[in-house]
Formats: structure tokens, C-alpha cells, sequence
């Protein structure tokens, strides 16, 4: 019993220093960079480039630019991307926790309790610690690439014209435009930031949702019916920014693909499916362990000799033995 309760435990007295020094500072500089790169304008480090368009592509930058911005500003769609995650990861933990101590089991979930320098982190506080901060750092990770993209592409806004300077007379379809206007923000529209951080926070919520709902098999319509409901944000959002004039569709699904791959790239292979951290030291254990077949036979030296002081060595004894093996093995 006593080592059955050790096994409960897992000493680890580098976790502290390592997240303190390892963690916080990787979260906390990519954050910093993502914050030079989107709202620091006194460098020339970050500027978007000035790209050239067909004279006759004007027709696609000439929209009528929203007083408000559109419906969803980005504040709100920062906030939401960051919080409702969180919130939900929480919530989810805490009913998690219940759940096991009302007696119930989830086999998918194989977390062991740490003790720090005297202090106990209970598995719960381990994995939601844990999630919490892998979402953060998966989507400042991709905040920095959406902006990159944007920098670089230089991509204007449908409202580029209407913001700006009006169309320029054309002499030459085939002639160039060069776009020159440094309004904020007007030549950042590919790829769409809201799209990609919806998706990212909704895939990441929606396949967190689905792992910890798999002891509710009976309950048919709760997985469908949550994804739909996560999934319906993103297209929402996307389709706020098209309506509204703030992006191109081609900026709307490039921000999706982006976010998905995200999401699904720190879901299945950093998260690990939110089994926990030990869930692959159980599959690589439970590998290691000899299968048997069915006619296997366990040999084992104290029958060997008892048979043969009885007299009991022939083939018709060896067979009856492999029939009651074959019926243990079939019960079991």
C-alpha cells in the first residue's frame, strides 16, 4: 500500500526554477516582440512594406470604409481570444476534479501529483497551469507570424482607396500603382489577424472540450453540439470582416489555415490530446510489456518436478494443461 501511494507522487524539485526561468521569460519576450512589432511606430525596424498593383485592380480597393470599423473591433476580439480559452480551461478543470472525486475515471487522462520542495501541486493545478500557458504561447507564436506576414506582403485593405488617396486615372490597364499611404493599419490586411486568432482559440477550446467529454458517451448530441457552437466564432468573425470591408476573402482564409494549423500543431503533438504529461510514459510502459499468445505456455519448474514425482509426464497431461491455460487466458 505504501508503494502504491509513492507511485501517487513524482519528486521534481526543478520544476520552480525551470518555469521561472525557462518559461515565463520565453512567454514574456514573445509577447514583448509581438507588442514592438503591432503597436511601437517610433522604429524602422517594423514597417510594412510599399508594394505595387495593376492599374485596373483598383476596382478591388475602392469600398466604402466603416465609420465604426466594422462590428467586432479588435479589442473585443483580443479580449474573447485570450479570455474565453482561459475560462473555459478552468471551468473545465474544476469539473474535471469533481468528477474524479464523486468516484468517476477518464482513461485518458494519467497525471501524477509533484512535490516541490515540500509544497504539493495537485495534478489539476499541473494541467491547467500547464494548458493555459501552452495556448498563450502558441498564440503569441502565431500573432508574430500573422504579423510577419503582413509587414512583409504589404496587402491593402478593400477601403485602401476610400481612406486614402481617391483612384488614380488609368492610361494604361496594364500599368503599376504604387501605394504609398501610411494610414495604421490600412496596408496590414493579409493575413487577417481576427481570423487567425478565432480559429486558433476555438480549435484549441473545441478539441480540449471533446477529450474531456469522452466519459459522457451517452450523451450523443454534446460533443456536435459544442463544436458547433465553437466553430461557428471563427466563420462569424471572418465573415464580420468581409462584410464590413476590413479584409479580402483570400485574407480571411489564409488567417483560418493558419490559426487551424496552430491550434492543431500544439494540440496533438505539445499538449499530447490533453492526456497529461505522464500519458506517454504509460503507453511506452504498457509497450514494453510480453504479449501472449494462445499457446503460449508459462513454464515453471515446481510443476515440472511435481509432475514427475507423480508420474504424470505424458502427452495427454501436457494437453489437459494447455486447455485449462487456453480457458484462464479466455476468462481474463
Amino acid at each position: 500500500m505504501l508503494r502504491k501511494r509513492r507511485e501517487q507522487f513524482k519528486n521534481n524539485n526543478f520544476l520552480i526554477p525551470c518555469v521561472l526561468t525557462l518559461d515565463f521569460l520565453l512567454l514574456a519576450g514573445l509577447a514583448l516582440l509581438w507588442y514592438f512589432m503591432t503597436f511601437w511606430d517610433k522604429t524602422d525596424v517594423f514597417r510594412t512594406s510599399q508594394i505595387y498593383i495593376p492599374c485596373q485592380d483598383q476596382v478591388y480597393y475602392s469600398y466604402p470604409k466603416d465609420p465604426d470599423d466594422g462590428l467586432l473591433p479588435d479589442t473585443i476580439v483580443y479580449v474573447l481570444g485570450f479570455a474565453l480559452p482561459t475560462i473555459v480551461i478552468l471551468f473545465g478543470e474544476a469539473i474535471l476534479a469533481i468528477y474524479l472525486l464523486q468516484g468517476g475515471r477518464h482513461d485518458d487522462i494519467h497525471e501524477k501529483e509533484i512535490r516541490v520542495c515540500r509544497l504539493r501541486f495537485h495534478p489539476l493545478l499541473r494541467r491547467s497551469v500547464r494548458y493555459i500557458g501552452l495556448f498563450s504561447l502558441g498564440a503569441f507564436i502565431l500573432l508574430i507570424l500573422v504579423r510577419f506576414g503582413q509587414l512583409v506582403l504589404g496587402r491593402p485593405k478593400p477601403h485602401y482607396f476610400d481612406t486614402c488617396d481617391g483612384p488614380v486615372t488609368c492610361t494604361d490597364p496594364h500599368s503599376l500603382v504604387q501605394l504609398t499611404c501610411e494610414e495604421d493599419g490600412i496596408r496590414e490586411s493579409l493575413p487577417s489577424t481576427n481570423a487567425a486568432l478565432s480559429m486558433y482559440s476555438s480549435l484549441y477550446v473545441g478539441l480540449y472540450l471533446t477529450t474531456m467529454l469522452q466519459p459522457l458517451k451517452t450523451v450523443r448530441l454534446v460533443h456536435p453540439l459544442f463544436c458547433l457552437v465553437v466553430f461557428s466564432i471563427p466563420y462569424m468573425v471572418g465573415l464580420e470582416r468581409v462584410v464590413y470591408h476590413e479584409a479580402h476573402w483570400i485574407d480571411v482564409i489564409a488567417g483560418w489555415v493558419l490559426g487551424a494549423l496552430a491550434a492543431l500543431y500544439m494540440v496533438y503533438f505539445i499538449v499530447n490530446l490533453f492526456k497529461g504529461a505522464d500519458a506517454v510514459s504509460v503507453s511506452r510502459s504498457l509497450s514494453r510489456l510480453p504479449s501472449f499468445s494462445n499457446d503460449t505456455i508459462i513454464t515453471n519448474p515446481h510443476r515440472e518436478k511435481t509432475l514427475e514425482m507423480r508420474g504424470l509426464r505424458g502427452d495427454e497431461t501436457e494437453q489437459t494443461f494447455k486447455e485449462q491455460f487456453r480457458a484462464v487466458q479466455l476468462r481474463y
